[in-house]
């Protein structure tokens, strides 16, 4: 997550957006990517 945020990633520039969701008996990580045909 940290290096999601401080762009330290490669292939960064393909990442639109992040989501972590904290719950009570779950965590939930959500990434948004420019292409949705890389299946990666």
């Amino acid at each position: 997550v940290l290096a999601l945020v401080g762009d330290q990633l490669d292939g960064g520039e393909d990442i639109c957006g992040v989501v972590l969701s904290i719950r009570f008996g779950e965590d939930i990580l959500s990434v948004w990517n420019r292409n949705a045909a890389d299946h990666q």
